[in-house]
């Protein structure tokens, strides 16, 4: 698995809805979304991103937020939030090809893969689908993108600091 390190994702125009649901309830939530968007005369202009805050894997409940980017802002309801602008910075990224029930694996190394390099990921996991992405059940191969914000660890400053000092002597 390839890992970008210090990647970045931007997408503007955002209709954004967070909720607890199975990934069958998922697909019925982003068509519901989508149809709002149309309603309003707006069109979906890139890759819908999927937020996993917390994933229960014994039951498949998952904790997501959903975001659609639009080609133009659109009214919020009591159910949709309009959000302008979702930046990633910072992130360890990779992209994954295969089957959706198995991203839980990807976040894993990814975790592990920040904890050796001394980062910290602060948020959530986003999943970043292609255009055409409909079903979010797993059935199937799909490319994702991954990303997930990570911090430097404290260890590492202070490894910073003291080679600083080291060679300031």
């Amino acid at each position: 698995m390839e890992v970008r390190t210090d990647a970045t994702y931007t997408a503007n125009n955002i209709m954004k809805f967070r909720v607890k649901t199975t990934r069958r309830g998922l697909n019925e939530i982003i068509e519901r979304l989508e149809a709002h968007i149309d309603s309003n005369g707006a069109k979906r202009t890139g890759e819908l991103i999927v937020a996993v805050h917390v994933l229960y894997l014994e039951s498949g409940i998952m904790d997501v937020e959903v975001f659609v980017p639009m080609d133009r802002p659109v009214s919020p309801t009591k159910e949709f939030e309009f959000q302008s602008t979702l930046s990633l910075n910072g992130c360890v990224a990779t992209v994954y090809g295969g089957d959706l029930r198995l991203l839980p694996i990807i976040y894993t190394e990814l975790y592990h893969f920040a904890k050796s390099a001394n980062l910290k990921i602060v948020q959530p996991f986003y999943n970043v689908f292609g255009e055409s992405d409909k079903n979010f059940e797993g059935v199937g191969n799909s490319e994702v993108g991954v990303y997930a914000v990570a911090l430097r660890t404290l260890a590492t400053k202070r490894r910073i600091k003291f080679h600083i000092k080291e060679m300031a002597k």
